[in-house]
């Protein structure tokens, strides 16, 4: 998985993990693998970009707006839960929790718009792959279910509903 960061400072060409990255400008922006991204963001020369309040309310707006599941990017939630994490870290609570808040709002639009799919998982589109899991586990389960309901024991007969013979 990649993630956005942004330098702090100019670094030189680095070799991290046998792998060549840089050089960099401070300011600049760079798409790392998540390991990469970390490894820069502990040693203190970049950080990683975090989701704001009003990005979440936009993708929350354009859900309401729309019956069909929005694109979202590849990596959203992760960099969600990293945006809440780090905010938690530095103290700032309030602001983790506003995020949280709305985090929420936007899973409940798009798991009522997911769960349409989940007798024809093989339509889903702009779904993120947790919400392609998700899906998959939840069509298994409801397809096991109905599978289960409608069994009928081994030497039983089923009669119609106000009948007294055999279906």
């Amino acid at each position: 998985m990649k993630l956005v960061v942004k330098f702090l400072q100019d670094v030189d060409q680095v070799e991290v993990g046998g792998k060549t990255l840089g050089p960099f400008e401070a300011g600049e922006r760079a798409e790392l693998w998540r390991w990469e991204a970390e490894v820069f963001e502990e040693k203190g020369l970049a950080e990683v970009e975090t989701i704001t309040v009003t990005e979440i309310k936009k993708k929350i707006l354009a859900e309401e707006m729309s019956d069909s599941l929005q694109q979202l990017p590849e990596n959203f939630y992760e960099n969600v839960r990293r945006t809440i994490i780090s905010l938690i870290k530095k103290g700032n609570t309030d602001m983790a929790k506003s995020i949280s808040s709305l985090f929420k709002i936007l899973l409940n639009r798009r798991l009522t718009k997911l769960l349409k799919f989940v007798l024809s998982p093989e339509e889903a589109q702009n779904i993120l792959l947790e919400e392609r899991f998700l899906i998959n586990q939840l069509s298994l389960f409801v397809e096991g279910w109905m599978n289960e309901l409608g069994e009928i024991p081994a030497g039983e007969e089923v009669s119609g509903i106000d009948s007294k013979e055999p279906v």
